[in-house]
C-alpha cells in the first residue's frame, strides 16, 4: 500500500522486494528505483526536505535514496547505506534501530549501540544528528546514554531521554528527561515541571494533555500551560485518557485509582475498588444506562459517576478468557463474554447477562 511522506508530495510504496516506487496522484505515474537496503528493505523511517533524502529501513541496515521534484514529475536520484550499523543493546539485537526524524528542530537523530565485538561481545554506544547531508556524533548524548524521546511543544526543543534499565534490560520509569536545544543539552532545573511532551488531545478543543517525567498532567493552549493537578493528588503510572461524552470529562487510569477530569476543574480521583483498578480492558458500549463495562478476571463491573458498581461475578471455578473477548449482542440489551474453566480443562463457553 502506498504511504504518504511527511513534506513529501508523493506516495510512496514497496511494491517488490528490494523496489521503491514514487506515485505522483495528479499525473498517475508512477517511478520506480531498486532501494539502497536491498532486498530486505521494510519501510520508510524518516524523510529529509532539506537535503531531499528519503531515509529507508531495512531490518539489518539503514539507508537514504533522494527524491527529487522536477516540473511534474518526481526522480529518484542519488543512494547510499548508513555506516555504522546501531542496534539495541545485545540483549535486545534483532534489527538495526531506524532513523528518526525530530520535527521541534528539523534534524533526524540516529542512535543505537554498535554490534557485539565477536571476541569480548562489548558495544559502543553512538548518537549521530543529521543535518541535510552532515551526520555528526553527539558525544555528551553518549556519554550520558541517552535517546530522543520526543518534542517538547511549549519551549520547541527536542527531548532526550536518559535510559535506566532493570536487570532483564527493560526500561525503568520514571525517565530522566533533558531538552537539547540542537547543540547543547539543557538540564531541568530541580523541582521544576521540567520537559513536558505531547500525552492526548484535548476533547474539549482547547489544546493538548501534556506530561512530564513525573506524570503530571498539563494543558497547553498553544501559549500557556495549565497544570490539572489537584494538590496530593499523585496517580502514578497513567494510562492513555479516555473521553466519557455522556459525562463530559476525562477518565484517566492510574496505578492505584482512577481519575477524571473536567474542563475547568483539577483532577479528581474517584475512589475505585482495587479489583477495578487493575482491571484489563474498558470496553465501549451502548446500551441503556450502561454504557461502559469495567471487567477483570472474574469479575464486571460498569463504572457512574463518581466510582465503579459489581454487576456480576462469574461463578465458582470460571475466569474470562480475555477481557477482550467481551461485548454488545446485537439487540443492544445483552452483555456477552467468553468464559473458561479453571484448572486443567480448556473448555470455553459463551455467557450473557442482560441488565434489570
Amino acid at each position: 500500500m502506498p504511504v504518504s511522506i511527511p513534506n513529501l508530495e508523493p506516495m510512496m510504496s514497496i511494491p517488490y522486494e528490494g523496489q521503491l516506487r514514487i506515485h505522483n496522484p495528479e499525473t498517475g505515474q508512477t517511478t520506480d528505483a531498486w532501494s539502497p537496503t536491498g532486498d530486505l528493505t521494510s519501510s520508510f523511517s524518516a524523510y529529509d526536505p532539506e537535503s531531499h533524502r528519503l531515509y529507508v529501513w531495512g531490518f539489518s541496515e539503514n539507508g537514504w535514496i533522494e527524491v527529487l521534484h522536477a516540473g511534474e514529475s518526481w526522480l529518484f536520484g542519488e543512494r547510499s547505506k548508513i555506516t555504522p550499523r546501531l542496534y539495541n543493546p545485545k540483549h535486545d539485537i534483532e534489527d538495526v534501530v531506524p532513523v528518526r526524524m525530530n520535527e521541534a528542530l528539523g534534524s533526524l537523530f540516529y542512535h543505537g549501540y554498535t554490534a557485539p565485538h565477536w571476541l569480548t561481545g562489548t558495544q559502543s554506544y553512538r548518537f549521530f544528528q543529521i543535518n541535510g547531508t552532515d551526520m555528526r556524533r553527539i558525544k555528551i548524548a553518549e556519554d550520558k546514554i541517552l535517546t530522543y524521546f520526543r518534542d517538547d511543544p511549549t519551549t520547541g526543543m527536542a527531548i532526550f531521554a536518559q535510559r535506566r534499565e532493570n536487570n532483564s534490560g527493560g526500561l525503568v520509569l520514571p525517565w530522566s528527561l533533558v531538552w537539547y536545544d540542537g547543540i547543547n543539552i539543557i538540564e531541568p532545573e530541580p523541582g521544576s515541571r521540567g520537559p513536558l511532551f505531547r500525552f492526548a488531545e484535548d476533547p474539549f478543543g482547547h489544546g493538548d494533555l501534556l506530561r512530564n517525567s513525573e506524570n503530571q498532567l498539563f494543558l497547553w493552549d498553544g501559549n500557556s500551560v495549565t497544570p490539572i493537578f489537584q494538590d496530593g493528588v499523585f496517580p502514578g503510572r497513567i494510562s492513555m485518557p479516555f473521553f466519557r461524552a455522556t459525562l463530559n470529562r476525562w477518565v484517566i487510569k492510574g496505578e492505584e485509582d482512577w481519575f477524571h477530569y473536567t474542563e475547568g476543574q483539577p483532577l479528581r480521583a474517584l475512589g475505585m475498588p482495587p479489583g477495578v483498578v487493575r482491571s484489563h480492558a474498558w470496553l465501549l458500549g451502548a446500551m441503556p444506562s450502561l454504557d461502559r463495562w469495567i471487567p477483570n478476571s472474574d469479575e464486571l463491573w460498569w463504572e457512574q459517576p463518581n466510582g465503579a458498581e459489581l454487576v456480576a461475578k462469574l461463578p465458582e471455578g470460571w475466569t474470562l478468557s480475555s477481557p477482550a473477548n467481551v461485548g454488545v449482542i446485537e439487540d443492544g440489551r445483552s452483555l456477552a463474554f467468553l468464559a473458561k474453566r479453571s484448572g486443567e480443562s480448556r473448555d470455553e463457553y459463551w455467557f450473557a447477562l442482560t441488565p434489570k
